[in-house]
């Protein structure tokens, strides 16, 4: 036999979830003017205008056939392919920023790497200390000068470790 418990109505919790979502999405809908009869020519809402769910004329399409024009624009780079070790990673960019050689730089690095990296305050740096083990997959290293430090982020890739940040502080 079942308890007074087991009658109880369920609760309302996950309807009321979803009253916010529809809310949402009704808005959406009458601002874009997706709904015919129901928005007036400035944009707002005409209550008096008759509106028949589920008819032909109840929903307007809104996309677009055509394709959008497109411009040419830079080509994306090809993704870095990385190297056998994180410091040969952060050694392989900082001698590629040495010689101002950006196609290099691309091979180690990732593209927001590279141009932190070339924001860098020229000057000599030498590796400080080493760079940590790479456990789980990432690593970082300092590099250090007169002119401040540049710390370098290298995560583990399938074709090898790459450099994903690089972060000049002045001294």
């Amino acid at each position: 036999m079942k308890s007074p418990a087991d009658h109880r109505r369920p609760s309302a919790a996950p309807r009321a979830r979803l009253v916010p979502v529809a809310a949402t999405a009704l808005a959406a809908l009458l601002s874009m003017g997706a709904l015919t009869g129901c928005a007036d020519d400035e944009g707002g809402i005409d209550r008096d205008a008759p509106a028949e769910v589920g008819s032909a004329t109840a929903v307007t399409n809104t996309t677009s056939t055509t394709a959008p024009a497109t411009t040419a624009g830079p080509t994306t780079a090809p993704a870095p392919v990385g190297v056998a070790d994180p410091e040969e990673a952060a050694a392989t960019l900082y001698a590629a920023w040495k010689i101002d050689d950006r196609a290099t730089a691309a091979s180690v690095a990732e593209p927001a790497a590279v141009e932190r990296m070339w924001a860098a305050a020229p000057g000599d740096y030498r590796l400080y200390n080493k760079c940590n083990t790479g456990e789980f997959g990432q690593s970082s290293c300092l590099f250090r000068g007169d002119p401040g430090t540049i710390q370098f982020n290298m995560k583990q890739h399938q074709t090898g470790w790459v450099v994903t940040m690089a972060i000049f502080s002045p001294a």
